[in-house]
């Protein structure tokens, strides 16, 4: 490992501010089960697991598996802790879902997904997104969205720019609607948290 690559480490370790947040709300405390939706590359599983959580994650592509499984091994020379991160393959939505909650040790007192929920534009699809999401969780656990901001003023030009890395399709959520699916598929009790509501306003040329 390089110089370079260890002060790279040292950022990928700390924690996010949207995610300090939400900890800080949720009270989740090193040690607890995390399950990601949609993990991606693996930044957010590395990040929690480097801070002490057990955490695993599906995705549907096994190309983004095999580079979040490279990134893992790469971490791996600076920290142990993200050698056990799980990753299945496979579509959330799909008829064999029930692998993931086989066994009663397969509940998470925390079940999110970073920008996944909001590309599904029918809302049968949505519901039964989060449905699973529920039945995945621990009685009294956590289940977590990040969305964009669908009445954010900046919103079309995030469009029009492909903010977010890639262009496609998703509703536009608002925190009315985000709360009433959520109370819709089984919440208790809903927060809602706007999280850096004024970054978009850099894009606007006045």
């Amino acid at each position: 490992p390089t110089r370079r690559s260890s002060d790279l480490f040292k950022k990928i370790k700390k924690l996010s501010r949207v995610w300090k947040r939400i900890l800080s709300k949720i009270e989740l405390t090193p040690g607890s089960s995390c399950f990601e939706v949609g993990c991606g590359g693996g930044i957010h599983l590395v990040r929690l697991a480097l801070n002490g959580f057990l955490v695993k994650g599906i995705d549907c592509s096994p190309d983004v598996i095999n580079r979040a499984k490279n990134f893992i091994r790469q971490v791996a020379k600076f920290d142990d802790r993200v050698s056990p991160i799980h990753i299945y393959n496979g579509d959330f939505l799909s008829e064999d879902y029930e692998f993931l909650i086989s066994k009663r040790s397969d509940k998470y007192d925390l079940v999110f997904d970073f920008g996944v929920v909001e590309h599904f534009l029918k809302k049968s699809e949505r519901l039964e997104f989060i449905k699973r999401k529920f039945q995945l969780v621990k009685e009294g656990g956590w289940v977590l969205s990040v969305v964009p901001s669908g009445n954010h003023p900046c919103r079309e030009m995030q469009r029009i720019k492909g903010l977010g890395g890639y262009h496609v399709s998703e509703i536009n959520y608002t925190p009315e609607l985000l709360k009433a699916e959520m109370l819709e598929c089984g919440s208790n009790e809903v927060f809602v948290l706007p999280h850096n509501i004024m970054g978009y306003l850099n894009i606007h040329p006045k």
